[in-house]
């Protein structure tokens, strides 16, 4: 099952939010809607919860239905079975981050870096397990935090062509990339008109 459900600016759950820019809050409000989850590090991976910022709110995709109301929720499961050769239009937030090692005087050093903006059709290919003829229609880059932390998030559309329907649904409901708790990797595909 994958469900999609839009959480509107004025629920309960986004209330007293003074920006959407702090992804660690955001990430709390949006594991709230799901109570039978549990909680701990897993709670997110063990719903596939996955969400992005709208420009009315929240759109949320999940595995398991939310328990809270106020919310719109439909069965997207039907996106799972895409058959292979469908023209897709699509659409993601991905954060650009790649980890290096870089070794000075014996030692082993790990740093993130951000991927220039140039690259990021190249790293979108890579990652869209199951589908082919990747082209990024647009990339917009903003800096949001993470717990006062520095994030950059770089909403991204694309089109596609779908190769294998396992992969794609792998794709939609686990997302991509890193920093998926905080708003990045939730894939959302439409067939093109």
């Amino acid at each position: 099952m994958l469900f999609l459900t839009h959480v509107p600016a004025h629920h309960e759950r986004l209330r007293g939010l003074r920006s959407y820019r702090d992804r660690a809050v955001l990430h709390r409000r949006v594991m709230s809607l799901f109570g039978d989850l549990g909680g701990g590090n897993t709670a997110r991976e063990r719903g596939n919860v996955l969400f992005r910022v709208t420009a009315d709110g929240l759109l949320v995709s999940s595995t398991v239905a939310p328990a809270a109301g106020g919310v719109r929720t439909k069965d997207a499961s039907a996106l799972l079975q895409l058959p292979a050769g469908v023209a897709v239009q699509g659409a993601v937030v991905i954060n650009p981050a790649l980890t290096k090692n870089r070794t000075r005087d014996g030692s082993v050093r790990r740093t993130r870096e951000t991927l220039p903006e140039d690259e990021v059709p190249n790293w979108l290919a890579g990652r869209l397990s199951g589908m082919r003829a990747v082209a990024v229609r647009g990339v917009r880059r903003e800096t949001v935090t993470r717990a006062g932390t520095p994030l950059v998030l770089d909403a991204v559309t694309f089109d596609a062509v779908t190769d294998d329907p396992a992969q794609i649904g792998s794709v939609l409901t686990a997302g991509i990339g890193k920093a998926k708790a905080y708003g990045a990797g939730m894939v959302t595909l439409a067939p093109r008109r």
